[in-house]
């Protein structure tokens, strides 16, 4: 296993610090076989010795007075040691002296960068020095000797170890714990170390144990019989096998232990930022100085929580600034800038020029550039996004262009009263050539996977037009003509995109300030022939009904449609009506869910005079089932709707008076009190309320005669129970007390009638009981009257 000096330090204790100073280190070891033998010293480089080979070079040293000379005088002294075929004493006099201070601290700095310059001989003091204890002396040093080859200075060391010096063995072995060379070099220095705990000299014994600890990860003390053993016939290759396993566990366990005090560590900080969430200078520390990504994140949150609630620009702007900074910093990590652009997005009006610098930058990853889209809001963030819209559409073939998708959804929430009217332009603008290169690919041939991608795209700019024009109350009709185009298009073969672009329509006509002139576009050309030709396609395919109804809702908004259009649904709603009734209701403020509804709103609101809407109802009064067609007309018309309910169905009355009864019922509610009270309205009313007592009444005549008929029976139970159960009432008491003379069908109706008031009025008829001879009957029967007439039912 390759272990490199990086790896080491990270798992190794610090370096043994030695206070003794060594001295004659050159003369004392041997490096290799072909080391030249033992020389002289020369005299220390401040002095000028006769008859010394290096005399011109040392007079160089002393007179460099600037790093371009001092480097040549050391190079001219190397050269000339190579010539002599000896080591360059003066430089190695100069690092053991560590004098000219000039020349030391250039030849330090020369080794650090310099590959020839690095001679074996210097390796012995550079030990020596990287075990100094002052770190601007040891620093260097270490330096100098990571620089080297792993392997020169693992011999070094292992000469040095071996060497009868034991201030260099001690050295030796205090730099070992360092782990140069990887765990290679660890396993070549184990042999060595373990005789020098042969030593005499009781430091290098405990320091070549400390470094036989920190190197193979064992503890067996000084005993060198013991290691000894340990090692016995140990290849090379083993040692390293066995010390890398055992580093190997000891990082993971190491890790395994930071990563658990970690998570303690954060636990404890993510819940004192939970009880600081309302403190902006709290959370900004965190932010700011926490060394966990973790708790930076939190922080960033709670930020942009709190920013939500601030009441003023004064007391958000430090957070802002901060988390601006922070976005702006490419340094950063992408998911704390991420974060920091999801909580500007709280305060979108501060934090857009931070956002907006960001847009700028080159190289955003898809995940920060998708938050800083989803940040783009209210005014003044209109432009950029537009800008970064028309962008996106130029990439409308690239698949999976989540962005468009984000800017789509994202344009809702830029228009504000305070937009500026070129910054509207420009988002429609948009939204427009988005619908017409939509348009332009589907009147090319498309795989399914093309047509489901660009029918979404289409889809949603429809939804967020919408949005604008019935949340923002935006004017959105300069879409409209693009908004048809790609209905169209579309049609059938995406329904639901084509359906949502028509709602769209049908909303931009429900903005106030911009429908007068929307109306009178739509019922011009280009427009009004468009919104023909796609009643025309879609009226005569039945896969269009969908697409027909929503349609419908446009011309309904629109508030009128050709003469032949409406002539067609009348006729094709009457028809219905005299064929089976609509079970389908939908309050007036929703949309219709069948073809029938929307055909019959449509020529409510096309029916413009009373005449013409009384007209109307009456056509579909005279069909069989068109209770539900005459209810959603009444319903959907304005109001006021006295005088429609009344010119309507006085005719019918007579005629039929409970199907009257019924649609009046169910009409009731959404009458006012002043139409309730006018004159009009109770004349009305008590003729219809006569003429169904009367035909109760003739119902229950005929049940008293005999004994009534299972149909008798359920006819009346469900008189007694339906919406008209209260002229039931009145036509059953005067009946009774007409005919009190004891029969089936008398207990019958008399039973009936007691259920339906103890339903009516929970507990307070809970105690009359209708039985009995015909005097007695008529008797509790007559002192029912006044609490009958107390309860509001007009019994004579």
């Amino acid at each position: 296993m390759n272990w490199t000096l990086k790896t080491w330090v990270c798992g190794a204790l610090c370096a043994l610090v030695l206070s003794a100073c060594v001295n004659d280190a050159q003369a004392q070891v041997t490096l290799g076989a072909d080391a030249p033998p033992a020389q002289e010293r020369p005299p220390s480089v401040e002095l000028q010795a006769e008859g010394d080979p290096f005399v011109e070079q040392v007079k160089a040293l002393n007179a460099a007075s600037d790093k371009d000379a001092r480097r040549k005088a050391i190079d001219a002294v190397l050269v000339r040691a190579a010539e002599l075929k000896v080591d360059p004493l003066p430089l190695v006099e100069v690092l053991k002296n560590r004098k000219p201070e000039a020349v030391h601290t250039e030849l330090v700095a020369y080794l650090r960068e310099s590959a020839p310059v690095r001679h074996v001989a210097f390796l012995p003091l550079l030990v020596v020095a990287a075990n100094d204890p002052v770190d601007a002396v040891s620093k260097p040093a270490r330096e100098v000797l990571g620089a080297y080859d792993a392997e020169g200075v693992i011999a070094a060391m292992q000469a040095m170890l071996k060497g009868d010096d034991a201030l260099l063995a001690l050295a030796a072995a205090g730099f070992a714990r360092q782990g140069i060379g990887g765990v290679a070099g660890r396993a070549k220095l184990v042999a060595p170390l373990v005789a020098a705990l042969e030593s005499k000299s009781s430091d290098l014994r405990a320091t070549a144990a400390r470094a036989l600890r920190d190197i193979t990860l064992l503890d067996l003390g000084d005993d060198a019989a013991l290691w000894r053993e340990y090692l016995g016939q140990k290849s090379e290759e083993t040692l390293v096998e066995e010390i890398a396993n055992r580093l190997d566990a000891a990082l993971r366990k190491s890790e395994a232990e930071r990563k658990e005090l970690e998570e303690k560590l954060v636990a404890v900080t993510l819940e004192q930022m939970n009880a600081q969430k309302g403190s902006v200078s709290a959370l900004l520390k965190h932010l700011k100085t926490s060394e966990f990504q973790r708790v930076r994140l939190r922080a960033a949150e709670l930020l942009g929580e709190l920013l939500a609630k601030l009441a003023t620009d004064e007391e958000a702007r430090p957070a802002v600034e901060e988390l601006g900074a922070l976005l702006l910093d490419s340094a950063r990590s992408e998911a704390l800038r991420v974060a920091c652009a999801k909580a500007l997005s709280a305060r979108p009006a501060m934090g857009f020029e931070y956002v907006d610098k960001a847009l700028e930058a080159n190289g955003l990853t898809p995940a920060l550039r998708l938050e800083l889209v989803r940040a783009l809001k209210g005014s003044r963030a209109a432009l950029r996004l537009a800008a970064l819209f028309q962008a996106e559409i130029l990439l409308l073939d690239s698949a999976g262009n989540t962005l468009l998708h984000e800017l789509i959804q994202q344009a809702q929430n830029v228009f504000e009263p305070q937009t500026s009217p070129e910054a509207r332009t420009a988002v429609l603008a948009a939204f427009t050539n988005l619908l017409r290169a939509v348009e332009a690919k589907f009147r090319q041939e498309l795989s399914v996977s093309e047509r489901d991608r660009f029918a979404s795209l289409a889809q949603q700019a429809s939804v967020s037009l919408t949005a604008v024009a019935r949340v923002r109350a935006a004017d959105t009709s300069d879409c409209v003509e693009a908004l048809l185009d790609v209905a169209q298009a579309i049609s059938l073969r995406a329904p639901a995109a084509s359906s949502s672009a028509l709602t769209a329509v049908r909303e931009s006509l429900g903005v106030l300030a911009a429908r007068e002139q929307l109306i009178k576009r739509l019922s011009a050309d280009p427009l009004v022939g468009k919104l023909r030709a796609l009643y025309d396609q879609l009226s005569q395919d039945s896969n269009g009904q969908g697409l027909l109804i929503t349609l419908l809702s446009v011309y309904t908004e629109l508030g009128s449609a050709p003469e032949e259009v409406l002539a067609a649904l009348r006729k094709d709603l009457l028809e219905r009506a005299g064929a089976s009734a609509d079970t389908t209701t939908t309050p007036p403020d929703a949309p219709a869910t069948t073809q029938r509804a929307a055909a019959r709103r449509l020529l409510a609101r096309a029916a413009r005079s009373l005449d013409e809407q009384v007209a109307l109802i009456q056509e579909l009064l005279a069909q069989p089932y068109s209770d539900n067609d005459v209810l959603d007309v009444l319903r959907f018309l304005p109001a006021p709707r006295g005088t429609l309910l009344v010119k309507s169905l006085q005719p019918r009355i007579e005629l039929e008076p409970e199907r009257v009864g019924r649609l009046t019922r169910a009409i009731e509610p959404l009458l006012s009190s002043a139409t309730r009270e006018s004159a009009e309205y109770k004349t009305y009313f008590q003729s219809l309320r006569a003429a169904v007592t009367a035909l109760y009444a003739r119902r229950i005549d005929a049940a008293l005669g005999a004994a009534p008929s299972d149909k008798q029976r359920e006819d009346l139970r469900g008189c007694a129970q339906g919406v008209l159960s209260d002229m039931f009432v009145c036509a059953a008491v005067e009946q009774l007390l007409a005919t009190p003379a004891t029969s089936e069908g008398r207990d019958f109706v008399a039973l009936i009638l007691v259920e339906k008031l103890k339903a009516s009025h929970p507990g307070r008829y809970d105690n009359v009981t209708l039985a009995g001879a015909a005097d007695v009957f008529k008797k509790t029967l007559e002192d029912l009257k006044p609490r009958l007439k107390e309860d509001g039912y007009p019994i004579s």
